[in-house]
């Protein structure tokens, strides 16, 4: 990996870790204690690995705990709320969720939106968009994540990603809803 060890203003990480991201309510629901977890195992096969967790919510405290009683604290950030997160998905390495269920997963769609690899649970909410645009790299147990994970590490010279969710791009959705509401609002009109 060509990085230099600096942080740049505009790059909230440190440019020598492979950086993972996930952000979401800090919450069961979202399950980022399977990622705390895996990290335990991860820097041992991969030592400058760095996972960011961006959210806030009831299982912080609980995850701070976890992180200073396994000595993850070189591992894993806790960054809580950020109010304009872009430049985080815009420069991590990795896009990870963990969550347990979903409907329209925006994290997911935003780390799409510059071309971040993108490892998921296997849920609904990540399979729905996957059968779109076949894009995201799905996963099933720990084993598989960590897998999945190491894979990316060692294909690094690929880490972004190629396509984009056209099919839920604006002009493509825009006219459709617009049809909807029509027909909705005046339904006599075919």
């Amino acid at each position: 990996v060509s990085k230099t060890s600096s942080q740049t203003s505009n790059n909230p990480f440190s440019n020598d870790k492979f950086n993972l991201l996930y952000a979401a309510e800090l919450s069961n629901r979202k399950n980022q204690m399977f990622l705390l977890k895996c990290l335990v195992k991860l820097k041992e096969e991969i030592p400058n690995i760095k996972l960011t967790l961006i959210g806030k919510g009831k299982n912080y405290s609980k995850y701070k705990k976890y992180i200073e009683r396994n000595n993850l604290d070189d591992f894993i950030s806790l960054e809580g709320f950020i109010d304009c997160p872009s430049c985080y998905f815009k420069n991590c390495d990795l896009y990870v969720s963990s969550s347990k269920c979903e409907g329209l997963p925006f994290n997911i769609l935003n780390a799409v939106e510059y071309n971040k690899p993108i490892i998921c649970s296997n849920i609904k909410g990540h399979i729905d968009i996957n059968e779109v645009d076949n894009y995201l790299c799905l996963y099933n147990d720990e084993t598989d994540f960590i897998q999945k994970v190491e894979e990316a590490y060692s294909n690094q010279e690929k880490k972004d990603g190629e396509k984009t969710f056209s099919y839920f791009e604006f002009s493509r959705v825009f006219p459709s809803n617009i049809k909807l509401i029509n027909s909705i609002i005046n339904p006599e009109e075919k």
